[in-house]
């Protein structure tokens, strides 16, 4: 009797060491799919050929590697968390396919989108280095021959899109409020724009409380303050120009091979033509200059610092994805709009 308690212990040893051996095993499989995974998106920031190059970083600038790196991270650490949209165009609406040169853009409005679609569209064989400074060309041009993703019907599936070079721009939430209100909004003939007549008036009807039609079509465009006052009543969800940019971006549906601050455009510039088999340049007002000193920087630090600190909170609660990607600084810091401390 005791001997067969003793195979009984022993049988059950053996199936207790089984058991914790296969799971070892399972458990090490999946750490492996899990590091391989890693190693997958980290490669759709990273296109292979230029994982393990060297790029000569000038003193006083960044290491482009190494901040992508950076986002990256970021970028996995809170991607889910942004809800797409339930209206896929919405999301999508601002992404462009450039067939020539097997490119997709994500153009961020008010993050110099103008100038890398121009860019573009010259590297496509489109438009004659010429235009380059025709802005308005370059708009047309890419909405009137459907380069415009929704457009194309394409998604992250098409068979067109695989291997495509992809990647879209960021620029720090507050100098990209003030540049949007002055270029959208502060001008008294936008009060007609098609556009942005309409989010004029709405703004005057919603904040400043004008609801007779003639007074709304004759009144002062709307101030900084009163634009940031709508921002916060739809919490964001307005015009693509005014919203949050992760949301455009489409972080939890859509792989980018680089997503470049702004501010940073000189830095990145000459990979994003790398990555595109290209020597197209980029000119803009970024390019190689020093963003501290653009007037929407100036006019940020200036008129956000008169805002009621209940408002800049919400905000900021607003675009905290905005922020999160790069790291943006805000406006009372002394390297802002810079993206991470130097």
């Amino acid at each position: 009797m005791v001997r067969t308690y003793e195979r009984m212990f022993e049988a059950e040893g053996w199936k207790r060491t089984a058991t914790f051996n296969v799971r070892r095993v399972v458990a090490l499989i999946l750490l492996c799919l899990t590091l391989y995974g890693i190693r997958e998106r980290v490669s759709v920031f990273f296109p292979a050929s230029e994982r393990n190059s060297t790029f000569h970083v000038p003193e006083g600038t960044i290491d482009p590697f190494h901040f992508q790196r950076v986002i990256q991270r970021h970028v996995e650490e809170f991607s889910s968390l942004i809800p797409r949209p339930h209206n896929r165009p919405a999301c999508e609406s601002q992404m462009f396919y450039f067939a020539n040169i097997h490119t997709r853009f994500t153009a961020i409005p008010k993050s110099g989108n103008s100038n890398w679609k121009e860019s573009l569209l010259i590297a496509n064989k489109d438009i004659e280095q010429e235009s380059r400074t025709m802005k308005e060309l370059a708009h047309n041009h890419v909405y009137a021959n459907n380069y415009i993703f929704r457009a194309l019907n394409l998604d992250e599936n098409s068979e067109e899109l695989k291997g495509a070079f992809s990647f879209t721009t960021i620029r720090n939430p507050w100098t990209r409020m003030v540049s949007g209100y002055n270029d959208k909004l502060a001008r008294a003939g936008n009060s007609q724009h098609v556009v942005f007549g309409p989010i004029c008036r709405q703004i005057l009807w919603e904040i400043r409380g004008i609801t007779d039609k003639e007074e709304l079509e004759t009144s002062s465009p709307p101030t900084f303050e009163e634009f940031l006052r709508w921002l916060v009543k739809h919490k964001g969800n307005v015009n693509a120009h005014f919203s949050p940019q992760t949301t455009t971006m489409c972080l939890a549906g859509t792989a980018y091979d680089y997503i470049v601050p702004l501010e940073y455009a000189a830095d990145f510039s000459p990979l994003i033509w790398k990555g595109i088999n290209s020597n197209v340049s980029l000119h803009g007002a970024y390019d190689g200059g020093n963003a501290t000193t653009q007037t929407s920087t100036v006019e940020a630090k200036q008129w956000l610092s008169q805002i009621e600190t209940e408002i800049i909170d919400e905000l900021y609660q607003i675009f905290k994805y905005d922020f999160a990607v790069v790291g943006y600084t805000n406006f009372t810091d002394p390297t802002f709009p810079y993206p991470l401390k130097k």
